[in-house]
């Protein structure tokens, strides 16, 4: 964990060896309140690709395609200097993009995406908590340090057959199981081929 007085070098190291940095406080009050707006009124548009499930909403944004104006903060996530920093470094030497984002709205635990898995292609997440979040209130859950064999438990899963691999990793395989608990403001970064799941 760190705070806002960061340094950059130990994010990437984070990264590397646990598969998961987590800023505290990345947001000030001011940029908190402009992206969680932004994100209220883009998840009551009802006009991109969303998923609705018992009153939970995980809504698409296809970046490209946002009034620039109207949705400044989210618009400009992608030329963030520090997210580029981590991504240039991650994904070092190919290139990379950012043409989505999504807002989650969980009620109640969301349906989907709670179970433990993988996500089969390779990336880097920037996830940031608009409330605070806790395991009373659904904190996203990370597997730490699985990111280091998650490439190759999907290479295996594939091998045997099983053409959906993401899914169903058994408990007694969670070895560093953490309820990833932080404030309003406070920004995850993780490599999604570590197990993880939602709160």
């Amino acid at each position: 964990r760190f705070n806002k007085n960061f340094n950059k070098e130990d994010i990437i190291n984070s990264l590397a060896k646990y598969g998961i940095a987590v800023i505290e406080g990345f947001l000030d009050e001011h940029q908190l309140m402009q992206l969680k707006n932004e994100c209220t009124s883009l998840i009551d548009m009802k006009d991109q690709d969303r998923v609705e499930k018992n009153k939970s909403v995980m809504q698409k944004i296809t970046l490209g395609k946002l009034d620039k104006e109207k949705f400044s903060s989210v618009s400009s996530l992608p030329n963030n200097e520090f997210f580029n920093f981590v991504a240039k470094d991650f994904f070092n030497p190919f290139p990379y993009r950012v043409p989505f984002a999504y807002i989650h709205r969980d009620v109640n635990k969301i349906d989907f995406n709670g179970a433990w898995h993988q996500d089969p292609s390779t990336s880097v997440k920037f996830y940031f908590y608009l409330n605070d979040v806790g395991i009373e209130n659904g904190a996203f859950k990370y597997n730490i340090g699985s990111h280091r064999e998650g490439f190759y438990r999907m290479m295996y899963k594939r091998h045997i057959g099983d053409t959906f691999p993401t899914f169903g990793i058994p408990d007694d395989e969670l070895i560093n199981a953490e309820d990833i608990e932080a404030s309003a403001g406070s920004l995850l970064i993780f490599n999604p081929i570590g197990a993880h799941s939602a709160g």
